[in-house]
This record gives C-alpha cells, sequence and structure tokens, in this order.
C-alpha cells in the first residue's frame, strides 16, 4: 500500500494513510470507513473491539517538547493493545522494523507527536 499510495521517502501523511486504506479496500471490492484522533480512549476503543489501529509517531510535523525523551522520531506502527502501568498509560505497538518487535508506548510522555488512524471494511460491493 506505501508504494502504491502516495508514501514518500520523508513518510505518509496520516491523510494519504487513510485514502490508502479506503482505496486498497475499494479496489477489492469492498466499502471501508477511516478515522484519526489522538485520544487514549478512542485508541482502546477500537482495540477493545478488535478494529485496526495504526499509530504515527511523528517530531517533525507537530509541535513537539525539544527535550522529551520521544519512542520514536518519526514512525508508524500497527497498535496492537494498551497496558495500565505504575509509570502510565502505555500504547503496545509493533515496530515493522527488520527485526520487529513489540514494545509498550508510554502514551502521555508520546501524545504531543502521536496520531491515530482507524480502519473499518464495512460491507462487499456487488457489482452487476
Amino acid at each position: 500500500m506505501y508504494a502504491n499510495r502516495g508514501g514518500t521517502f520523508y513518510g505518509m501523511s496520516v491523510k494519504g494513510v487513510r485514502s490508502g486504506l479506503e482505496n486498497e479496500a475499494i479496489a477489492r471490492g469492498y466499502s471501508a470507513s477511516s478515522s484519526s484522533f489522538n485520544n487514549f480512549f478512542s485508541y482502546k476503543t477500537e482495540i477493545d473491539n478488535n478494529r485496526p489501529l495504526t499509530v504515527k509517531f511523528d517530531k517533525y510535523f507537530t509541535l513537539f517538547e525539544p527535550n522529551a525523551d520521544y519512542a520514536y522520531d518519526y514512525h508508524w506502527t500497527p497498535g496492537l493493545g494498551y497496558i495500565y502501568a505504575s509509570t502510565g498509560t502505555m500504547l503496545r505497538v509493533q515496530t515493522l522494523a527488520p527485526n520487529s518487535t513489540i514494545r509498550d508506548i508510554n502514551y502521555n510522555v508520546n501524545s504531543a507527536i502521536i496520531s491515530m488512524v482507524s480502519f473499518s471494511i464495512n460491507n462487499l460491493i456487488v457489482l452487476l
């Protein structure tokens, strides 16, 4: 999808990911919708309802705290789950690197640079 739907060497916008996901579904004969947000409650709701979710970390195109210790400068990850820990609310994500791992990321520390995209396939489009 990245190569076919507007991904560039410097990344992909939230709008680009949303339209790319929707267009990929349409190309396969489905109707789909997406939404974007930065809200832990919405993230939790999507995870609890078993809906696909992606999390974008992006300190380059957002207002950020220069001294903050963010998990990533720029990176898209699938959102897999969440944990309530003594250190804060954690997002469980997968790195999608060559040595892909699952990480727990502190939402409160990273929230200033996070965007989230949820995706839902609505139904099969029947063409007669």
